[in-house]
């Protein structure tokens, strides 16, 4: 900790940068890594190069498939459920007139 003569006061040392990329590299060092690999990131992010791995993309087909399959049974459960509401609509229909036939009767 240095002190601040204009207010005396202790103040904290310069942060130094939280990557640490290899041992025994001194903070100068460090810093020129970390300014280096944030340029190489951004050309890479504007000219678009950014590729993922071949483990990564394969996870996402597999959950792209596993999320198009829990759609798909969602859909088709909806369309069992649209289906049995009508039959038991007509069925009640049915049973309302044939109800409305007895009393008649």
């Amino acid at each position: 900790m240095n002190r601040d003569p204009k207010y005396d006061t202790i103040r904290p040392l310069e942060k130094k940068s939280s990557i640490i990329l290899e041992d025994g590299m001194d903070q100068v060092q460090n810093k020129g890594m970390i300014r280096r690999i944030k340029k190489e990131m951004e050309t890479v992010l504007e000219e678009g190069k950014l590729v993922e791995s071949e483990d990564d993309l394969i996870l996402d087909q597999q959950n792209n498939a596993n999320w198009e399959h829990k759609f798909d049974q969602g859909r088709r459960f909806e369309e069992l459920e649209e289906e049995e509401i009508s039959e038991n609509t007509q069925r009640l229909a049915g049973l309302t007139i044939q109800e409305s036939n007895l009393k008649k009767k």
